[in-house]
């Protein structure tokens, strides 16, 4: 009763928000009073009631429906296939890269413990684990208490890839030795739900050769690190195929399966010819000489195609990770994993693109033919040098510090006299000087088709910042940065005649 005394003040103070008596009905009857106090709940009934009606319409009347286009977007089934990861070629078809047949091991747990829950079942479940376990264990070296926790943690799941990379030799082995275990009289249990699906592995036939220009990919081959495999990796990767199964509208089953798609065949500007003799002189210069680091670059002048590219630390790209040929065992051991990682991105760090330094005397080249363009030199001047230039309070010397005498344009250029290119570049003047350096495109991006291409934007002067001092060891190659790959397209404007051709290594 005294809930309906309080739903009944709360509806009074509704009716008379002021609580004014007098603006009360005093002529209501008690019975109405009483009624009036019950109307909350019939409405609260009446819709429970309503409510209830529904439920029981979808549950029962619409109920098959409901169930029916529920099933049809249900998977009962999935299964993926892999795709062919592209094969990189040099320009006469050999490969670089390629990728051949292999396999993952998928597990269905729900399978191997089926019947755990039930007293009857369970000691089978358990016999078909150790055998499971065991026979996976001895095939492939795994550890298997292992095996066995992964099953136990992924014991719903029906779908489970505990790995990746197996040879077909590895498979006919598994399936050998499950056979013989499963014959073993003293072993009650059984190799269950263990499946292999067919997938590849990426192999490089030539090991080290031209690792640079390849790169490397590994694992399920859907990320590409360093060169081609790296800068095309979207063209490369394929799409994986499925086939998967799902209940049409009259809960019958239906599969479907799409195929596979390859990735794109790439064939690279390198010949392999070439790249061979490039690495075996630079192993005999290293094994002679020696250098902190050793790099050759080759390109065709006439259209930017890099036919040869090398450096000193070259790596297997079948064990990229493997630091055995660059540091010894003992001091690998000391490595943490910041140490190891410093190691490998050296290693794998393509010097001729990603690192800067002066140009030097190779660049002596550009300042004389800047000169011949403008107008400057005419390219039969001679220039006497004295061993030095003073420039303001600096005093620049050459290579020859007694001086190489009085030399024409081109013996300057054959005895890299330092002097007589001052000379040149202080008749060129700041602004010719730097317009033409970013004509031969130094301090701008080449545009390689080759990751980590360092930028040289800040690494040389403006016409602006360019001081007289500047200008003379500029004009000989120092004091500015450049990659490699961009002196050597800019070379190559000078060998064709004048047109830069972006370097590239992608052929088709």
């Amino acid at each position: 009763m005294k809930i309906f005394l309080k739903i009944r003040s709360i509806f009074d103070r509704i009716s008379y928000p002021d609580n004014s008596s007098e603006k009360r009905n005093n002529n209501i009857s008690p019975k109405l009073e009483e009624k009036l106090a019950l109307a909350p709940f019939l409405v609260i009934a009446l819709a429970f009631l309503l409510l209830w009606g529904r439920v029981f319409s979808l549950k029962v009347k619409n109920g098959p429906v409901y169930e029916k286009k529920i099933l049809e977007n249900i998977n009962y089934d999935t299964a993926e296939s892999a795709y062919k990861r592209g094969d990189i070629l040099d320009r006469n078809g050999t490969p670089l890269a390629v990728s051949k047949e292999s396999y993952r091991i998928i597990l269905n747990p729900a399978d191997i413990l089926e019947g755990q829950d039930d007293e009857k079942k369970k000691k089978r479940a358990e016999d078909n684990l150790e055998m499971t376990s065991k026979v996976l264990a001895e095939t492939f070296g795994y550890d298997q208490q292992m095996i066995k926790d992964r099953i136990n943690e992924y014991k719903d799941r029906r779908y489970y890839r505990l790995d990746a990379g197996i040879t077909s030799e590895q498979k006919e082995s598994f399936d050998a030795n499950k056979e013989t275990a499963e014959k073993d009289q003293r072993t009650s249990g059984k190799v269950i739900g263990v499946s292999f699906e067919k997938t590849y592995q990426r192999s490089y036939p030539n090991n080290a050769l031209a690792c640079d220009v390849i790169g490397f990919s590994q694992g399920d081959g859907d990320v590409g690190t360093g060169g081609i495999e790296q800068f095309y990796n979207s063209n490369l990767i394929g799409k994986e195929g499925k086939k998967y199964g799902y209940f049409n509208e009259d809960v019958g089953s239906n599969q479907v399966i799409k195929s596979a798609e390859d990735g794109d065949q790439i064939v690279s500007t390198i010949d392999i010819n070439i790249q061979r003799i490039v690495e075996k002189h630079i192993q005999e210069w290293e094994s002679s000489t020696g250098s902190k680091r050793t790099a050759v670059l080759v390109m065709n002048p006439n259209n930017g195609e890099i036919l040869a590219l090398a450096t000193s630390k070259g790596y297997d790209l079948n064990h990229p990770r493997d630091l055995t040929k660059f540091y010894q065992q003992a001091d690998i051991d000391k490595m943490d994993d910041k140490k190891k990682n410093d190691a490998l991105n050296e290693i794998w760090r393509n010097f001729a693109v990603s690192d800067t330094y002066e140009p030097g005397s190779p660049s002596k080249v550009f300042t004389v033919a800047a000169g011949l363009e403008e107008g400057v030199i005419k390219g039969n001047e001679t220039y006497f040098c004295d061993g030095f230039q003073k420039i303001g309070k600096w005093t620049i010397k050459c290579v020859s510090v007694h001086g190489h005498g009085l030399l024409t344009v081109t013996g300057a250029l054959m005895q890299s006299c330092n002097d007589a290119l001052m000379q040149i570049g202080a008749a060129i003047g700041v602004e010719r000087f730097t317009k033409y350096q970013k004509i031969f495109g130094f301090g701008e991006m080449t545009g390689v088709d080759l990751p980590g291409e360092a930028d040289t934007k800040g690494l040389i002067h403006t016409a602006q910042n360019m001081s007289a001092v500047d200008l003379a060891t500029n004009s000989f190659g120092q004091n500015y940065n450049t990659t490699m790959v961009q002196t050597a397209a800019a070379f190559c404007s000078v060998i064709n005649g004048g047109s830069y051709y972006r370097p590239h290594v992608a052929k088709q």
